[in-house]
Formats: C-alpha cells, sequence, structure tokens
C-alpha cells in the first residue's frame, strides 16, 4: 500500500528549513532495504509519471561515521548525472539556432582550434568522441576549480586519437569542453553554472541541483562512502582521464572546496525530486507541466546512438551505449538496451558510483536513484546486476499500476 507523511525538518539552529511529504510504496521500501543489506548506506528515490510525482522516498544513513539519518532534506553527490543537465542546456542553444553540432568547437572557441584539434565537432565532444579524454597534466582540485587555468590547458591539447574516430569516454573533462562552449554561445556571456540554473532548472522548477554549492547547504550534503581505495590506474588512458588527484570518490569529493566548484561534468549536488525532474521533461519529449523546454525533434536526435556504439569504449573497456546527444541510451545501469535505439526508448545518465537517473519515452516514466555509498559498476560482464536493481524494478512495477 502507498505511503505518505508531513515530516518537518530543522537545521542546526532548530529553525525548520522545509517540509516535504515522503511517498512511497511497500515495494519500494522493501528493495530500499534489500539494496541497504547488500551494502548501501543512504539512498534517495524519486519517480514521475508524466507530470506526477508518484515516488518521493529516502532511507539509511547521510554520515555512516555518527548515524546522522537521511532526511528530505538531504543532498547527494551525484557525478556524471551532472553530464545530463550541462547537455539539456547545450541543447537549448541549438534549439534557439545558436549551436551547430556538426560544426567544429573551434567556431566557437578559436583557441581551441591549434594543435590538431581544428576538426573536433561539438557531436564528437558531445558523444565522447573528440579524442581527448585525458585531464591536463598537473591538475589538482585547486586548479579543476579554476576554470581558465582549465580551459587555457585544454586549449593547447594534442589529441590522443583522430576527432571522431574512438569512443573513449571523457569522464571529467568533458565538462569544460561542452561548457565553454555554452559560455562562448550564450548572448548573455553567463557562466555555465548561471546558465544551467537560469534555463534548465528555472524553468522545470528543479530547486535543489547546485553547481556550484551554496555555504548555507554545506551541512545537507551527505558523507561519501565507497567499495574500492582510489589508486593509479596501470591503464595510462584510464588513469589520464581520471588522474587520482581530481578522481571522483571520497578522498576528492568530501571535500567542501570541490563542492563549492562549478564543474559540469561531474560536480552536481541535489536531491532525487530535483534529478528526476529533469528526465520527467526528457520523458515526454520536451516539456513538464506545460513548459516546453526541448523541442521534439531535438529530444528524437538524442535517441540516435553515436556512431561505432557497438566498439568497444576505451575507457570501460566494453560498449557505452551513448546517443548523439551525449545521453546514453539504457537506464538503472543495465545493459538491456538495444545499440539502434530500438524500445524501449530510454535517455540515461548514470554517474560514478552508481548514482543514476533515466527517462522512458514509452511510458513517460522518469526515475533517479541517489546514495552516498559507490559501488563498483561492471560494464563487462553483460550479467552484471547494480545493488539498486531491485530498486528500480520496484519503480517500474509501481508506475505500470498507475499508468
Amino acid at each position: 500500500m502507498p505511503a505518505s507523511g508531513s515530516l518537518a525538518l530543522s537545521d542546526a539552529c532548530g529553525i525548520d528549513v522545509m517540509t516535504r511529504e515522503q511517498l512511497t510504496d511497500e515495494r519500494v521500501e522493501r528493495a530500499m532495504d534489500v539494496a541497504r543489506a547488500a551494502g548501501e548506506e543512504g539512498l534517495a528515490v524519486a519517480a514521475y509519471l508524466g507530470d506526477d510525482l508518484i515516488i518521493d522516498t529516502w532511507s539509511g544513513l547521510a554520515d555512516s561515521d555518527v548515524g546522522t539519518p537521511v532526511t528530505a532534506d538531504t543532498l547527494f553527490q551525484v557525478f556524471s548525472v551532472t553530464k545530463a543537465f550541462t547537455a539539456t542546456a547545450l541543447h537549448l542553444l541549438a534549439d534557439r539556432g545558436l549551436v551547430d553540432y556538426d560544426l567544429p568547437i573551434a567556431r566557437y572557441w578559436p583557441e581551441f582550434g591549434v594543435r590538431g584539434k581544428e576538426r573536433i565537432t561539438v557531436r564528437d565532444a558531445l558523444c565522447h568522441r573528440a579524442g581527448i579524454p585525458q585531464m591536463p597534466v598537473g591538475v589538482t582540485v585547486e586548479r579543476m576549480g579554476d576554470w581558465s587555468w582549465m580551459t587555457e590547458q585544454i586549449a593547447n591539447f594534442r589529441p590522443w586519437f583522430p576527432a571522431g574516430t574512438v569512443n573513449a569516454y571523457h569522464v571529467l573533462v568533458w565538462g569544460w569542453l561542452i561548457g565553454e562552449v555554452i559560455q562562448r554561445t550564450d548572448p548573455e556571456k553567463r557562466d555555465v553554472a548561471t546558465f544551467v540554473a537560469d534555463e534548465v532548472c528555472a524553468p522545470l522548477g528543479i530547486t535543489d541541483f547546485h553547481m556550484p554549492l551554496a555555504d548555507e547547504h554545506v551541512g545537507r550534503v551527505t558523507q561519501l562512502k565507497a567499495d574500492w581505495q582510489v589508486q593509479l590506474d596501470p591503464d595510462h588512458l584510464r588513469n589520464a582521464a581520471q588522474p587520482v588527484e581530481v578522481s571522483p570518490a571520497p578522498p576528492v569529493h568530501n571535500q567542501r572546496a570541490t563542492w563549492q566548484m562549478s564543474l559540469p561534468g561531474a560536480g552536481g549536488i541535489a536531491n532525487a525530486p530535483s534529478v528526476a525532474r529533469l528526465f520527467a521533461m526528457l520523458a515526454q519529449r520536451g516539456t513538464f507541466h506545460g513548459t516546453r523546454l526541448l523541442s521534439e525533434e531535438i529530444i528524437e536526435a538524442c535517441r540516435r546512438p553515436r556512431p561505432d556504439s557497438l566498439a568497444d569504449d576505451l575507457i570501460f573497456e566494453a560498449p557505452a551505449w551513448i546517443g548523439q546527444g551525449g545521453y546514453w541510451l539504457g537506464g538503472d545501469l543495465r545493459r538491456r538496451i538495444p545499440a539502434d535505439g530500438s524500445l524501449p526508448l530510454v535517455l540515461n545518465q548514470p554517474g560514478a558510483g552508481g548514482s543514476t537517473g533515466w527517462a522512458e519515452l514509452d511510458t513517460g516514466l522518469a526515475v533517479a536513484i541517489c546514495h552516498n555509498r559507490q559501488f563498483v559498476v561492471d560494464r563487462k560482464d553483460p550479467h552484471f546486476q547494480a545493488r539498486i536493481t531491485p530498486i528500480a524494478d520496484a519503480v517500474r512495477e509501481v508506475a505500470a499500476e498507475r499508468a
């Protein structure tokens, strides 16, 4: 049976900061218990069916070291789920005729067009085929937060692979590639974080997606844990793409300094309903609560797989079902979506360690699952099942009944 209740939350001074109903179903709660028994610590799940919020629930510990529970006020780091927000921002500019996916990035960012990068297109970057998956040599947490330093270094890169020839997930550098194009083409010249807030979040009523995080929200962020210890990757390419010094894992992302950077590829901090609202817009082919954010043509184009989609992505050493619009073509971290983008129609964005959001265009269902204990996602194993898989299945069961 569905359950709901009103929760009033207080900040450290005892002042009520927000009230939100918990909307759930016993099947989802059981699935969350299963996930926690398998190793999860804190979880938040939200789902929309069309415009209707059908699941908004949370469970477990925000900080297992001191026993702090997850509440309605808790925020989670969502890592590469952030890319869905940034990609949407770029698609807005394309919809407005300000960006052409098939033009070279150098058309918008002239300094970029040197040392063999002249032919890299916006589309190449969006779908992780730009041939420059590496982070700058000498990058540190402090330098990662310096937008000018990062973009100057990237503009001086030599490609590891010719443009548009190799699938190699641009784990972190993607954020500056796409973010700089956004900043260069926005008529108001806003930074990427402001553009996302103004043009993506505000029209959709998204109030708890933060990039960067303001001081007043610092106490709401979960303590991140992981099932592994960060160490040097023996594979030179993967190590270059996510160096130990800035790896999307606890040593870097439990730092307040990291939370307060603009990292449009992996730095978003949010609650589950805010992430789910973005995917609800995608699930309804560009609209949400009467607001059209993207055209149906843009959404349909995003369903097209990137070239050579059956070939291994060199970062994952397995195929990665990524569409030409930057979103992935599969949901809940499982490899069930055909490379040709056929049914079911799913746009997804996973994040490091298992966070995810996805939109089902054939059912209108949009789901976000946030958590604070990262697990290993094995894309080389076709039978891989994530700890959050039972939650995804339970949400789909509830949605099918509601539909």
